[in-house]
């Protein structure tokens, strides 16, 4: 059998396989981002550190804040209300001490007239008689003190039980008017304030 003659040159064939060679390379410095090397047998492999590198997680999406729950205003309302309703204001009318009764209503006449004298004095009173009414330690029967027919009169505040005991104890059958029951209240509450004065 006759032998063909290669219809390619030598050099013609050198410079295509330098072309391809070529070629190979300028692919792997299109991708810098995938380190490649060539093994003994000419195949492409990946970067051993590639491969070993362990994925990346995803950040977690950021958590909104909680607002702290807060009191609306219905309830505020409500709350206050009822501070509020466990109170009564109540006129209370009182007749002026003679002089000589109270030392402190004296003192006071320097400066103020009758009514506001009495009236000043009556802050300092009633608190002490709604407490005396709350633990029961209130005179029971009533009482007075040496007085003028002229009289103060203003409106308290006192506790919804405090007067309640006070019509129990001077008002059992419930006969009473408010404005006489606020009486009652204001004058034995002044009478026990001028007694505790004599004892000091």
């Amino acid at each position: 059998m006759a032998i063909r003659k290669p219809t390619i040159s030598h050099a013609e064939l050198r410079k295509r396989m330098r072309d391809e060679d070529e070629g190979i390379l300028s692919s792997e410095a299109a991708s810098p981002s995938q380190s490649k090397t060539r093994d003994g047998s000419g195949n492409i492999k990946a970067d051993p550190a590639e491969e070993n590198r362990a994925p990346v997680d995803p950040a977690p999406p950021a958590k909104a804040n909680k607002r702290p729950k807060q009191q609306s205003s219905a309830q505020c309302e409500t709350s206050n209300t009822a501070v509020v309703s466990e109170r009564q204001t109540i006129a209370v009318t009182a007749p002026i001490p003679e002089r000589g009764v109270s030392k402190l209503f004296d003192a006071l006449l320097k400066n103020h007239d009758e009514q506001e004298a009495l009236r000043l004095v009556l802050n300092k009173a009633l608190p002490l008689y709604e407490t005396a009414l709350l633990d029961g330690s209130f005179q029971k029967s009533l009482i007075d003190y040496p007085a003028r027919s002229t009289t103060a009169t203003t409106r308290r505040s006192l506790k919804h039980e405090a007067i309640n005991v006070a019509k129990q104890a001077f008002d059992p059958l419930d006969v009473y008017t408010a404005n006489k029951i606020g009486r009652i209240i204001a004058t034995a509450a002044l009478a026990a304030f001028f007694e505790n004065e004599k004892q000091k």
